[in-house]
Order: C-alpha cells, then sequence, then structure tokens
C-alpha cells in the first residue's frame, strides 16, 4: 500500500475505499517517512486537490469524529496531533463555497469540531516539536491550525471568541518552552480575530492585562516565557497591518517591555 499511495501522489489519480481506510488507520504511524510523507500527504491530495467524492469525504468524516476524537484520552499524542490536521482541512472545505465538499458537515459535525478544537488545546501537554525518530510531532502546532480554521467558519459562534483567550494561555501552561514555532501559529489566531475585527481592541486589551509574568517555579517561568513569545510574534504581525499607535500595539509592547527573563 505504500508504494501504490506514494505512486499516486505522482500520478494526481483518485482514491479508493481502500486506500483512504487504510490512511486513516495509519494517521498517527510513528515513522514520519508514513506519516508525514505517505498519509498526510495522502489527504491533503484527496481533500485539496478532490481526489475523493463526497461520499468519501464523509466517509474520512465518520472515522474521524467516531474513532478518533481528539477528546480521546487513550489516543497516542501522533494520532490526535494529525487527526488534528485532517479535521482542519475538512472544516475548511467545508465553508468554501469553491469546494466540493462545502458545505457537508452538519451543524452537530461542526459544533463538535469546535468543541474538540478547544479541548485539544486546553489540556494537550505533550508539546514536543520535532523528534529525531518520530518527526514532527507539533501538537499545540497543528491544535492552533485547527482552531485557526475552526474560527474562520460561518457557522463558529461569536459567542466563543473570547473563550478563546483563556485557552490560548491553557496552552501555554507548560512544563517546558516552546521549541518549534507553537508561539506563531497560537498568534496568527489572536492576529486573525483582530485584523477582521471579530474581537474588540477593548477585549484584547483586557485580556493582555489580564497576563501576570510568574516566575516562583519552573513551570510557570515556562509558562511566561511561552507567553512572550506569543505576544511577541503578535505584536510584530499587529503592527504591520494596524497603526503605530493602536492602543492595543502600545499596551502588547508596555507588557513585554515588563517581562523579566
Amino acid at each position: 500500500m505504500e508504494k501504490n499511495l506514494r505512486d499516486k501522489l505522482e500520478l494526481k489519480t483518485n482514491y479508493c475505499d481502500d486506500e483512504i481506510s487504510w490512511c486513516l488507520q495509519h494517521i498517527g504511524n510513528k515513522n514520519p517517512n508514513i506519516r508525514d510523507h505517505i498519509v498526510y500527504m495522502s489527504f491533503c491530495e484527496m481533500l485539496l486537490n478532490s481526489r475523493i467524492d463526497q461520499r468519501q469525504f464523509k466517509m474520512i468524516k465518520d472515522y474521524c469524529l467516531t474513532h478518533l476524537s481528539l477528546e480521546n484520552q487513550k489516543l497516542s499524542t501522533l494520532t490526535k496531533s494529525f487527526t488534528a490536521l485532517v479535521l482542519a482541512l475538512m472544516i475548511d472545505l467545508d465553508n468554501n463555497s469553491h469546494s466540493i465538499f462545502y458545505n457537508l458537515l452538519s451543524t452537530k459535525e461542526r459544533k463538535l469540531i469546535f468543541q474538540q478544537a478547544f479541548t485539544f488545546l486546553n489540556f494537550e501537554k505533550d508539546i514536543r516539536g520535532f523528534d529525531s525518530n518520530y518527526g514532527w510531532i507539533h501538537t499545540i502546532a497543528h491544535g492552533a491550525d485547527l482552531m485557526y480554521y475552526c474560527i474562520q467558519h460561518r457557522d463558529f459562534s461569536s459567542h466563543d471568541y473570547v473563550k478563546i483567550f483563556p485557552t490560548i494561555l491553557e496552552a501555554c501552561h507548560q512544563k517546558q518552552g516552546f521549541s518549534a514555532g507553537e508561539e506563531m501559529r497560537l498568534a496568527e489566531i489572536l492576529v486573525y480575530l483582530i485584523k477582521e475585527e471579530k474581537i474588540s481592541d477593548s477585549d484584547v486589551i483586557n485580556f493582555l492585562r489580564s497576563i501576570a509574568w510568574e516566575a516562583n517555579d519552573d513551570m510557570a517561568y515556562f509558562k511566561s516565557l511561552n507567553i512572550y513569545r506569543l505576544l511577541s510574534c503578535l505584536y510584530i504581525r499587529l503592527s504591520v497591518i494596524k497603526a503605530v499607535d493602536n492602543p492595543v500595539i502600545r499596551e502588547c509592547l508596555e507588557l513585554l517591555q515588563s517581562f523579566e527573563a
């Protein structure tokens, strides 16, 4: 099957049910050559280039939501991390009116995916970025990618935007510092909400003012360090799209300057 799928990536042909099933069963394969370069790339080809039909899209969706729930603590970190990426692809295409997969998810299924995005970022504590044996694990980054596409969906409730602030802080609350650009992916969530005016400047400022730097133990220090990196990314990105004297940018800079490494 591996050779067959490698060849298919080159040939750009449609996928059969057996190939889809194999990819779903190997979504968290420990071998990065299989997981990253065959399975995930195959899902990208299937979904982004419409190499499957609507029935097969529902087949992937049903399997992910039934057997690969991000709320299932028994699943391996790799399985949850790469399921998050596949769900990100699916929720994005469900929201894209130009896709053949537009509007294929039910309201209940969308809400379930939104809920899993929050749960994953709130509770995932394995934050390995890249591992010499397993390759890219990148749980927080992949969780951030899922949340990024969820908040852009037309069915995402505006009442849930404010829930993103504590969720991002919780994702930063780890026993060690981020190692593979996770803070950049988390920052993009806030950048989108601010740029598209989904949240007000006052909401962001109140969020920033609620942050307290902590260093009373190692875990508190790493949490503060991760938040500092996150806010650094946010400051740089907002400096490009906002006026220099914007109150959010000023507040962000003041908070960064108050951090003592």
